[in-house]
Formats: structure tokens, sequence, C-alpha cells
């Protein structure tokens, strides 16, 4: 079966310490507002001695809001590098395994060169920074806004690294796809590395748990039939109060994917 994860901020471990020991992967969440950065510090040190004894995967959120290392301006693709480091960094310190950066693609800008100068400077930069990466650390590019995956894709088989590759954010799908989620999974099945499980209505990405809006069990046991059997299947709804509930539809969902498998 997939592995199970859940994210969740720092600050919150030990009040869900009974829960992370039932999950094979956690990702903290502290990294995606660069706002926080300066507040990260004290955190990192309470972090590193809560998770001493966790036998799970350690993920990291990737700073997002703000930062598009695609940008045709040198001085904001400088800041972002300035905050990737940090973030890999504390990935270093942690023992992270997995850092997942939102894409920052914008698909609804109508300019003839957008989509493709996008796609090479993405390729570009992250090529480049993944030479300061070591090989333990996988960096990942998730889905934001785009309506399919081929930029996504694109970059994944331009760049070329075995620690390079794609996440998938079932929520994120379900509001801007344009396409069905089986040819999105054929497409970027090859790259894929974890999956975002949360839900909403269609219309913004309200980071519902499982079992409220549109996400269904049959999507999620799709995404498991075409990802790696070591993907992770990570949790993240805003409430997190819903964890425990969610945690036990997804091991259902998964479990009950596994032995319809195992009887074909």
């Amino acid at each position: 079966m997939s592995k199970i994860g859940m994210g969740l901020g720092s600050q919150q471990i030990a009040d869900l310490a009974a829960l992370t020991c039932q999950t094979d992967a956690l990702e903290l969440e502290d990294f995606l507002n660069p706002a926080e950065f300066d507040r990260l510090e004290p955190r990192l040190a309470e972090a590193r001695a809560a998770l001493r004894d966790y036998p799970g995967e350690l993920l990291l959120s990737g700073p997002y809001i703000d930062l598009n290392p695609a940008s045709p301006d040198a001085l904001v693709q400088e800041a972002c590098r300035q905050r990737f480091r940090q973030a890999l960094d504390w990935a270093k310190q942690l023992g992270a395994r997995e850092i997942i950066f939102c894409s920052t693609f914008i698909p609804i800008i109508y300019l003839e060169f957008y989509e493709a100068d996008w796609a090479r400077r993405s390729a570009d930069f992250w090529s480049a920074f993944l030479d300061e990466v070591p090989g333990g650390v996988t960096i990942s590019l998730c889905n934001t806004f785009e309506f399919d995956p081929r930029w996504l894709v694109w970059v994944a088989g331009q760049v070329n690294r075995p620690n390079f590759r794609l996440a998938l954010d079932l929520g994120h799908f379900l509001v801007y796809a344009r396409i069905g989620l089986e040819d999105w999974l054929r497409q970027t099945a090859p790259f894929l590395s974890t999956v975002y499980v949360h839900s909403n209505h269609g219309q913004v990405d309200e980071h519902l748990p499982p079992g409220e809006g549109l996400l269904s069990a049959e999507q999620v046991q799709m995404a498991a039939r075409y990802a790696p059997a070591q993907a992770r299947f990570v949790l993240k709804p805003f409430e997190k109060t819903a964890l425990p509930a969610s945690l036990a539809w997804l091991r259902r969902v998964l479990e009950a994917k596994s032995s319809t498998m195992g009887g074909v």
C-alpha cells in the first residue's frame, strides 16, 4: 500500500503526537509563508526535538507566497534562491527527504511568449538549484493553478534528475484542471513522488478534509494505481481537528484499492 502522511505546522506536533505515530510521513508546513521565516529558528530546534523518535519520512512545504523562480526579473529570482536555500538548510538539519514547491505557473496570462518562457526559466532555475541539493533530498513541483500538466512534465523532463519530481495536488486539480484525472495521471505518473489529498466544492481551494466536497474515493484510488508504489499520500486539510477521521478515511480507501488490485 502507498505511504500515508499528513501536513501540519511544527507547533502542532506535540498536540498531534498520538496521531503522528500512525503515519509514514509528515510534512511541515511552516515554510509556505516567507513572512514567517524570521520566527522559524526557535521552532526549528523544537521541531527537531519533537521529531527525534519519529520513524517515518519528513517532508517540507517549500516557500511559496510571492516567490516565482521562473520570473523574468533577476532580482525576483535571487530572492527565490535565498529563501529556497534557507528551506534546503532546514531540510538538511531536520533530515527531510523532500521539499515540495508550488509551481507558480499562471495559465490565464494570455501572452504568446509566457508559457514557453515560464517553462524554460523554470527548468533553468531548478537545474542550477539542484547542483546545491544532496542526492538524498528530492525537490518536487506541485500543480497550483494549472489547467493541465504539460508544462510541469516538460520541466521535469528538461531537468532530468532522479531527485527532481512532480507532486499532484488533488484539491488544486478539482478547482483548476480542464482535463480528466486519468489523463493528468497518465502524463505525470513517471515523475510522481507525492499526492496531496484534500477536497473542495470546485470553486475555490478550500482544503476541506476528504469526505466533504467533490473529492471521491475513486479519484484517490485512481491516483494510487498510477503513482509509484513508494509514493506518499499526504492529507492537507486546513482544519487539523479533521485529521483523525481523514487518516481513517484515507487508510480505508487505499486498503480497498490494494485489495482490489490483489484480486485482479
